[in-house]
């Protein structure tokens, strides 16, 4: 989904994809080893997303975003929305900047998905804003459908 840059798949796009094919190898097969879905540029933005079903329940996301030259910010969050009453249950530590190298960015991303299971319901802090009115948009069985094109993951390889 486009941010309104008429222009960033001609000038900002290549610049990412030049970036990201440094460590393109080591994020495909950590989502090919546990069964995660890759959402690239989301709305334009400068990084690649790995989408799951949480085991618990709602999904879990690990966000790697380009952060310089030499460096990626790697992000963690777990959120189940509960449609009926407009919020958001999230957990969405700061970031962690890791290095390019492969070997490190490995034991990182590896290290955030058992991070993100370790975390119980009661870790959650509820969200609610007008942007989770999500009834105005879907019905509850459209916004249920959403989230099952996120895959189950598999944690131990």
């Amino acid at each position: 989904m486009p941010n309104g840059n008429p222009k960033w798949k001609e000038k900002e796009l290549p610049k990412l994809e030049r970036f990201f094919n440094r460590i393109a190898t080591v994020l495909e097969e950590f989502a090919q080893i546990h069964n995660l879905m890759i959402e690239r540029y989301y709305h334009e933005g400068p990084g690649w997303t790995f989408m799951f079903q949480h085991p618990k329940g709602g999904s879990g996301q690990i966000e790697i975003e380009r952060s310089g030259q030499n460096a990626i910010l790697i992000r963690c969050s777990w959120y189940i929305d509960d449609y009926d009453n407009n919020t958001r249950w999230l957990k969405y530590p700061p970031g962690q900047k890791c290095s390019l190298d492969h070997a490190t960015l490995k034991a990182v991303l590896e290290e955030s998905l058992r991070q993100i299971f370790s975390w119980n319901k009661e870790d959650l802090e509820p969200l609610k804003s007008k942007y989770y009115a999500w009834s105005k948009h879907f019905s509850k069985a459209e916004f249920d459908e959403q989230r099952s094109k996120y895959p189950t993951p598999k944690l131990d390889k």
